[in-house]
């Protein structure tokens, strides 16, 4: 099974396991209400990292995501535990073909 395959079908799993927070609250002027990809925007086979990136918690052009960026979306968006949001990024890792990368694109 392909890393990007396995890399969705946890993040689709796990995320009946997580809650998003109703109490998250983004101010509607700082622009990070929904707005769909753009003709140079990347997006992958993930729906959740997708609506992330859409919605603001990822940058939105989908490119050159570090960890860093990631687990923090992961916790801020959909309140994925820290641990768990660093192993997933580690598995995603392994899709960027560049040698030692330390960030993918979606």
């Amino acid at each position: 099974m392909k890393p990007t395959t396995t890399l969705s079908t946890a993040l689709i799993l796990l995320s009946s396991l997580v809650s998003a927070n109703p109490h998250l609250t983004r101010d509607p002027s700082s622009g990070a209400e929904w707005a769909a990809a753009g003709p140079n925007d990347f997006r992958g086979p993930c729906p959740m990292l997708n609506t992330l990136a859409n919605h603001g918690f990822l940058p939105h052009d989908g490119k050159n995501l570090t960890q860093d960026v990631v687990v923090n979306a992961l916790q801020d968006g959909v309140n994925l535990d820290v641990e768990l949001g660093t192993l997933l990024f580690q598995q995603a890792v392994l899709t960027n073909p560049e040698p030692n990368a330390t960030w993918f694109d979606l």
